[in-house]
């Protein structure tokens, strides 16, 4: 999908942002409190399959978007530690 090229480059908390998806309406959607979802925008990796699919339909995205999204993420942090390990 074309929609998934646009944001290859943006990071998932960023997509939710410009989404105007509040921590209250992404709370209640995941059935979360927001201190669960303050983890999550700063652990990508902890999402479920069930909360990537709500994401999805929620940022207007392919599942396999989100994913993408939360593995470059990670692969990105990943890559802090490494530095830092020098």
């Amino acid at each position: 999908m074309k929609d998934s090229d646009k944001s290859d480059s943006k990071k998932l908390s960023d997509l939710i942002k410009e989404s105007n998806i509040t921590m209250q309406d992404l709370a209640e959607v995941l059935n979360y409190n927001r201190a669960t979802i303050r983890v999550r925008k700063k652990n990508p990796e902890l999402y479920t399959i069930l909360e990537i699919v709500t994401l999805a339909k929620m940022l207007k995205k392919t599942p396999t978007a989100v994913v993408k999204i939360i593995l470059r993420e990670m692969n990105e942090s990943a890559g802090d530690v490494d530095k830092e390990d020098d």
